[in-house]
């Protein structure tokens, strides 16, 4: 059975890749192109004066949600021939940068991304299942759950897996929206 993108990044991960010297974000994030996990904070300490300076570091230290985009998909991957570029294993296609800015409805945010405030637990090509460390609550990224949007705009994150938020949504087609 092929591998999924989850098991992918997981692997990568417990290997060690993307270990190597941090880098600032730019956009939503800058990987390591050997490895499909973000690559380390600049500092361990958020009162730290690079952390203090940087517009991702809620981010990184756990008080906010990545961007939605390409680049910050489970299925994208930067690609290292030409003039960099990136492909999607969902659609089998390269993306422009129209294309990485928009994403898709299929977006599942790269595991390690949420990793500051939430536990992988396990996932598929369709989801990625959590426990928030914030609330102790399970959610799922995708299907059956919450969207990468909705992640996103949450604003607190808190909020997400809360079980009145999901009797919301399950019962009333609720969405989260900020």
């Amino acid at each position: 059975m092929a591998q999924s993108a989850l098991e992918a990044v997981e692997q990568a991960v417990e290997q060690g890749q993307g270990s190597g010297p941090s880098r600032a974000h730019l956009g939503a994030s800058i990987m390591d192109p050997d490895c499909p996990a973000p690559l380390p904070r600049m500092s361990e300490d958020p009162s730290h004066y690079k952390c203090k300076w940087c517009d991702h570091s809620d981010q990184c230290h756990g008080t906010g949600a990545p961007q939605v985009s390409c680049r910050t998909c489970v299925f994208s991957t930067p690609e290292m021939d030409g003039d960099g570029r990136w492909s999607c294993g969902i659609w089998k296609k390269d993306l422009s940068f129209e294309d990485q800015k928009q994403a898709c409805p299929k977006h599942l945010f790269i595991p390690p991304m949420l990793a500051p405030w939430a536990e992988t637990l396990d996932g598929d090509d369709d989801f990625v299942s959590y426990t928030n460390k914030i609330n102790g609550q399970p959610f799922v990224n995708g299907q059956g759950g919450y969207t990468s949007a909705e992640i996103a705009s949450a604003g607190e994150l808190q909020f997400i897996g809360d079980p009145a938020i999901d009797d919301l949504k399950e019962n009333m087609g609720g969405r989260v929206v900020g």
